[in-house]
């Protein structure tokens, strides 16, 4: 018989935890939500340093004349704004025309950008939405902001991605103001033209697919798809992020007291929502899929604080509404019995003889 050592009590060995089911998911979830972000951040961070030191990603030169000739006109656009309320980019194009040796050009040329809806198979109609930058003989640079309209739903940011149906061409503008399509391959007209993004949190994709015009507009130089959608580490951050903040939401319900959670479930509700800050900015006020993650996070948050605050009313006035008082009984379960040591057991009450 073992016996404790004097002015010692004896610690009874501790119980191992229950393995319920709820236990078990619950740890099975972390462990899935642990791997999630080590497998996914080295993505996430290849991304982030090459958005950051590749510069010359951001830019994609789309058209050249054909054949290798001399252009006769410039032009760069740097896409700077994206509108997800009201589905339009902003370009600002900076124009200039070489005709040298000549002093001036021979004609006024007008240069379209255009959007089309792709009618059936690969071919392209022009719609009327368009802006146009004008060059007379003696003009050398043209500087103008345009807008053209997108397709895409801002809601499923940060998986939203946006198509612009870019076509360009010029015409010739006769002193009367008749217009006719400057033919390159006669030498008017001959675009050099480069894209460069600009825009915060955009990433702009290559040219994916060769539109065919029809209408009557043979001498198109561009007609092209451009994508525009969000880096990948974006996507991948604010998809851990929501996790987490839903993971720590569930924390805070299933394991702090209840009086720590009341008070601090302002403080809660404002550090979820500040990741909406984070993840959007201040630019994009639109509701999105971040936005309602997030309002389910804190609509959970809540919810379990209320009906953790109602089961101990229930406890304090005997009042069951939405279940039985026998279920409360058989939940708790019969209370275990206090392990007794062997020296406990073997020794006799203080006063014995």
């Amino acid at each position: 018989m073992t016996v404790s050592a004097p002015g010692r009590e004896s610690t009874p060995p501790a119980t191992p935890a229950r393995r319920t089911p709820a236990v078990m998911i619950a740890y099975g979830l972390i462990v899935l939500l642990l791997l999630a972000v080590v497998i996914s951040l080295p993505f996430a961070l290849v991304s982030m340093v090459r958005d950051v030191a590749d510069e010359a990603g951001h830019s994609t030169f789309l058209v050249k004349p054909p054949g290798g000739a001399a252009p006769t006109i410039l032009l760069h656009a740097q896409l700077d704004n994206l509108n997800e309320l009201e589905g339009s980019v902003q370009l600002r194009v900076s124009g200039a025309q070489a005709c040298l040796p000549e002093l001036m050009c021979p004609a006024t040329t007008r240069v379209y950008f255009a959007t089309g809806l792709p009618t059936t198979g690969t071919d392209l109609q022009i719609v009327p939405v368009q802006e146009s930058i004008t060059f007379l003989p003696e003009t050398v640079e043209v500087n103008q902001v345009i807008r053209l309209p997108v397709t895409g739903d801002p809601i499923r940011y940060p998986f939203d991605r946006y198509r612009l149906d870019l076509v360009l061409y010029a015409t010739t503008v006769a002193a009367d103001g008749t217009e006719t399509f400057a033919e390159p391959a006669k030498g008017a007209a001959r675009l050099n033209f480069a894209i460069e993004n600009r825009t915060p949190r955009i990433k702009l994709g290559a040219p994916q697919q060769k539109l065919t015009p029809s209408g009557g507009l043979q001498f198109v130089q561009f007609a092209d798809t451009l994508t525009l959608s969000r880096p990948l580490y974006l996507q991948v951050l604010a998809s851990l992020l929501v996790l987490l903040v839903a993971a720590a939401a569930a924390y805070a319900i299933f394991m702090r007291p209840l009086d720590q959670l009341i008070i601090n479930s302002g403080a809660l509700v404002l550090g979820v929502w500040g990741i909406r800050a984070i993840l959007l900015g201040s630019n994009l006020t639109v509701v999105t899929l971040v936005d309602l993650s997030l309002s389910s996070v804190i609509l959970f948050l809540l919810v379990g604080l209320t009906i953790r605050t109602l089961r101990m009313l229930e406890a304090r006035t005997g009042l069951y509404i939405f279940r039985p008082k026998s279920w409360t009984k058989l939940s708790a379960g019969s209370p275990q019995p206090h392990p007794v040591s062997e020296t406990e057991e073997g020794a006799e009450p203080e006063g014995a003889e």
